[in-house]
C-alpha cells in the first residue's frame, strides 16, 4: 500500500479540525428572500432553510427546494448541526440551513465569501464558523453553511444510482446565494468559495464539478489538497464501502435496501462505523468520482485545463501535523518511531524516512512524525496543486506560520500541540474562542490575514507576489513580519523532492 494511504489510514482526525471589530447595528434586521421575510440582528442572519428537510423519502435524494413561510421567520439563533457523533450541540437530520454575516453600513454589491467547513465530511457544522468580524474586517457578505455528511451525505450503493449528497446541498447553498445574497448587500456575480481541511477538497470537487460551473468565480483552499480526492477511489469502490456499511446496519443488497436503510433511526446509521476498505479516513465519506457530478479526478482535471480558470489562493499551516499526533499519541518512543515508520513504508521505506525525518531533527519522535504527516498530507500535495494551476489560473500561495498560535477552546487540551497546527489559522480569520487570547501581533496578523482574504474576495489578489513554478513565491504568514519565500525555500522545508520521487516508485 503507497505511504500515502497508509498514513491516512493512520491518521483519525485529518479533518479538522479573533477579535471582535465593533460595528453599528443595521438599519433593519429584517430581509427578504425568496422564502419570506427573516429577522436578524446586528447583521447576523442564522438558520435560513436553503433546501428542504432531507429526512423520511427525501433521505439519500438531492436537495429539495425549501418551503415558504408565512411573516417573520427568527433568524437569531443557530440551526442545528448536521448529524455526527461527538459534539455538545443540538443535531438534527433536518439540518440544511446557512447564516449570513453582513458588514456595517448599507451598500450593495459587496463581494461574497462561502465557507465549506472541514471535518473529513464526518463532522463540523456552520456554528462552529462566527463570520461577523470576518465580514466587517473584509466589507463582504459571509456565508456559512451545514451541509450533510458522514453516511447521510456520502453513501455511494447501486439502488441509490447517485452519491454525493454533501456536495450537492453545498451546490444548493451556492445556487440560493446566487439567488438571493443580493437581498444582503452581496454582488451575485462575484462569490468566493473558501474552505478548510475536507472544506477544501470539497471546494476542489465543486470547482471540477460542471454543475457548480459560474456559482462561484474565486477559491480559496485552505489546508485541503485536491490530490487527496481521489484517495476515495472509484464509484466502485465507494459501492463496496457504501454495500458493507449498509450490511452492518442490517440492510442486506436487494431491492429492499434503501427502503431499510431509509427506515433506521439517525442513531442506527451513526452507530454503523464505515469500512474503510483498506484506505483511510479521509475515504471513508469522500466525495465520489462518479463521471457526472464528479466527472474526474479534480488534480487530473486541472493538469488538463479542465476547470474554471478562476483565481485560485492555496496553502497550509507550518505544521498541519501536529494536531494528528496530539491526537493519537500522548507520547512516543524512539522504538515506536520506528515501528510505525516500517508499518508504512515497509523495511527500506522506514530507512529512508528515518533518515529524512530524524528525531533528532524535530526534538522528538512524535514532532518527527508530525513533520512527516504535514509534508506528505499536506505540503507537497499544496505546492503540487499550486503548479498544476499556475500555468493556467491565477495562483496565490501561503504558509501560516505562527509558531505560538492558540489552541481553540472547543478542542481538547491534548488536541493541539505547540506550532501552527492543523485548524490554527482559522481563529485569525473566525470568531473563534481560543484557549488564551491573541496577543497583539497576533492580532496584528489577524488584521492582515483578513485584509489579504478580503482583497482577493473583491479582486482575485491578496496582494501578494502571484505564483510561478519557477520562483514558487509562498508568502509566510507570521506574527511579526510576513515574508516570501522564493525559490524552493519552501519546497525545501517539507522535503517535497523526496515525496515527488516516492510518489513517482509508488510510495506516496
Amino acid at each position: 500500500m503507497p505511504v500515502k494511504r497508509r498514513l491516512l489510514a493512520l491518521s483519525a482526525a485529518i479533518g479538522l479540525t479573533a477579535g471582535i471589530v465593533p460595528r453599528a447595528e443595521a438599519a433593519t434586521d429584517v430581509v427578504m428572500t425568496e422564502g419570506g421575510a427573516v429577522r436578524g440582528h446586528a447583521g447576523v442572519y442564522q438558520a435560513i432553510p436553503y433546501a428542504a428537510a432531507p429526512v423520511g423519502a427525501l433521505r439519500w435524494r438531492p436537495p429539495q427546494p425549501a418551503a415558504s413561510w408565512p411573516g417573520e421567520r427568527d433568524a437569531t439563533r443557530p440551526a442545528p448541526a448536521c448529524p455526527q457523533l461527538g459534539v455538545d450541540v443540538p443535531t438534527a437530520e433536518d439540518c440544511l440551513f446557512l447564516n449570513v454575516s453582513t458588514p456595517p453600513g448599507g451598500a450593495s454589491g459587496r463581494p461574497v465569501l462561502v465557507f465549506l467547513h472541514g471535518g473529513s465530511n464526518s463532522s463540523g457544522y456552520s456554528a462552529q464558523y462566527p463570520a461577523a468580524t470576518l465580514a466587517a474586517r473584509t466589507d463582504s457578505v459571509v456565508v456559512t453553511l451545514n451541509y450533510r455528511i458522514g453516511a447521510l451525505g456520502f453513501l455511494a450503493l447501486p439502488s441509490l444510482g447517485e452519491s454525493n449528497f454533501g456536495i450537492q446541498d453545498q451546490q444548493a447553498a451556492l445556487r440560493w446565494v446566487r439567488r438571493n445574497i443580493g437581498a444582503f448587500g452581496g454582488d451575485p456575480a462575484n462569490v468566493t468559495l473558501f474552505g478548510q481541511s475536507a472544506g477544501a477538497l470539497d471546494g476542489c470537487v465543486n470547482l471540477a464539478s460542471p454543475p457548480a460551473a459560474g456559482l462561484f468565480q474565486r477559491l480559496i483552499l485552505q489546508s485541503g489538497s485536491c490530490d487527496l480526492v481521489a484517495l476515495g477511489g472509484t464509484r466502485a469502490a465507494a459501492v463496496a464501502r457504501g454495500t458493507s456499511y449498509a450490511a452492518k446496519a442490517g440492510c442486506a443488497d436487494g431491492p429492499e435496501q434503501v427502503a431499510c436503510l431509509r427506515g433506521k433511526s439517525v442513531a442506527d446509521l451513526l452507530a454503523v462505523a464505515p469500512d474503510l476498505g483498506g484506505a483511510s479516513v479521509i475515504s471513508s465519506w469522500t466525495p465520489v468520482i462518479d463521471g457526472d457530478l464528479v466527472p474526474d479526478d479534480p488534480m487530473t482535471m486541472i493538469g488538463a485545463g479542465g476547470v474554471p480558470r478562476i483565481p485560485v489562493m492555496l496553502g497550509i499551516t507550518r505544521d498541519e501535523g501536529r494536531f494528528i499526533t496530539a491526537l493519537q499519541f500522548d507520547s512516543l518512543t524512539e522504538d515506536e518511531y520506528q515501528k510505525l515508520l516500517e508499518s508504512t513504508g515497509g523495511p527500506i521505506g522506514a530507512f529512508i524516512l528515518k533518515l529524512a525525518y530524524p528525531s533528532s531533527r524535530y526534538g522528538s519522535p512524535k514532532n518527527a512524525l508530525a513533520a512527516l504527516y504535514t509534508d506528505t498530507l499536506y505540503a507537497c500535495g499544496n505546492d503540487r496543486m499550486a503548479r498544476a494551476f499556475a500555468s493556467r489560473n491565477p495562483t496565490f500561495a501561503y504558509q501560516f506560520a505562527d509558531a505560538q498560535a492558540p489552541g481553540w477552546s472547543l478542542l481538547p487540551e491534548r488536541a493541539v500541540d505547540a506550532g501552527a497546527y492543523h485548524g490554527s489559522e482559522l481563529p485569525y480569520l473566525f470568531d473563534i474562542p481560543t484557549r488564551t487570547p491573541l496577543s497583539a501581533s497576533q492580532q496584528a496578523l489577524s488584521d492582515r490575514m483578513a485584509r489579504s482574504w478580503g482583497a482577493f474576495a473583491a479582486n482575485g489578489s491578496p496582494g501578494w507576489r502571484r505564483f510561478d513554478p519557477l520562483t514558487s513565491p509562498y508568502r509566510e504568514l507570521r506574527p511579526t513580519t510576513d515574508r516570501t519565500l522564493l525559490f524552493g525555500a519552501f519546497r525545501d522545508e517539507h522535503q517535497c523532492a523526496l515525496w515527488d520521487v516516492l510518489g513517482l516508485l509508488g510510495g506516496a
